[in-house]
């Protein structure tokens, strides 16, 4: 197995899509940024006073969502990865570590190796924890930074290990269920096309369900429960044992499946 996860390891050096991916995180960043220099310089109070129309926007204007403080600034942080980014990148990150071979046209060297396929699937899967770790401090350190510079409020230590832990258990949700994004990768023709566009479509039932009373069962809505956001808005609430049962079972799930997928006909051939 160790064995495994080193070879994994291995194939990311030389590879551009570890850049590719930071890239990524910095092009989102800079938006974030950009919004939070835009609320310390007065579109928040615009968007206040759009409050008084109603709807929506009395109510994120009632709850201070647009005052240029760090609580409100940092709540982009896990707004990016529940809302934004976070779905679509690790699942082309999912599809990337699962699909390349078959893409390069290597799986045949692959399955010839003496260990079973199953291992590689956990190696892999290993490696997508790794790397979305390391996207989520990445994107932590490099848009707090950004933030800081324009200056909000009412700056608290507290509010960085917060913003960091949120942004740690939304990614945590989102790496749930990517053994479907694997499996989805891995099933016909390959390429980044399907995973993504599963990606999309989870994306899309998160945010339909993410204001609805049973927005903590639904494994997709739930990160946005984590800090809640401020374009509908929601109040951010915390997730009890059976939202991380549901999740957990997600993963379970969809990790058994993805194992019989790999591991049809000759576990080592």
């Amino acid at each position: 197995m160790m064995r495994a996860i080193r070879a994994e390891f291995l194939k990311l050096r030389g590879s551009k899509i570890p850049m590719w991916t930071a890239l990524a995180t910095v092009a989102y960043g800079v938006i974030a940024i950009a919004g939070a220099f835009a609320m310390k310089n007065g579109i928040g109070a615009m968007g206040a006073a759009m409050g008084k129309t109603g709807g929506a926007w009395a109510v994120a204007a009632a709850r201070g969502y647009y005052t240029p403080t760090w609580e409100n600034m940092l709540r982009q942080n896990v707004q990016g990865i529940a809302g934004a980014w976070g779905i679509f990148l690790f699942a082309f990150v999912t599809a990337y570590v699962f699909g390349r071979e078959r893409k390069e046209g290597t799986e045949a060297t692959l399955l010839t190796a003496p260990v079973q396929r199953r291992s590689f699937a956990v190696a892999k899967m290993v490696v997508i924890g790794a790397w979305v770790l390391a996207l989520t401090l990445f994107a932590f350190a490099f848009q707090t930074a950004g933030m800081a510079l324009a200056g909000p409020t009412d700056f608290a230590w507290s509010l960085l290990t917060t913003s960091l832990g949120q942004m740690l258990e939304a990614s945590l949700l989102l790496y749930l269920s990517m053994p479907l994004v694997a499996l989805v990768a891995l099933w016909g023709k390959p390429g980044y096309l399907k995973p993504m566009v599963l990606a999309a479509n989870l994306n899309i039932v998160g945010m339909m369900f993410a204001g609805d009373q049973f927005a903590n069962l639904v494994p997709w809505s739930m990160p946005i429960l984590i800090g809640g956001a401020s374009w509908m808005p929601i109040t951010k609430a915390s997730l009890d044992a059976t939202s991380w049962a549901i999740s957990a079972a997600v993963f379970v799930a969809g990790s058994a499946a993805l194992m019989w997928k790999l591991g049809r006909g000759s576990d080592a051939a």
